[in-house]
């Protein structure tokens, strides 16, 4: 099944988080992942974390409290 990876997008670093964490949920979703679903996964992990250290640079550390 071809997957859509994601690419850092410097506007919404939030969306790429998001969307990385959709595809890694997707290549590991198998009961017996393949070594290709877990290459998968791993490229969308590094992605994400380029997304996270973009987004901690940009935006500072601070955490959004609700309440």
């Amino acid at each position: 099944v071809p997957i859509q990876m994601p690419t850092l997008d410097r506007k919404n670093p939030q969306q790429t988080i998001d969307h990385a964490n959709t595809v890694i949920r997707a290549a590991l979703a198998p009961g017996d992942p393949s070594s290709q679903d877990y290459k998968v996964a791993a490229q969308a992990q590094q992605i994400k974390m380029q997304a996270l250290a973009f987004k901690a640079k940009h935006q500072g550390n601070n955490l959004d409290i609700q309440g």
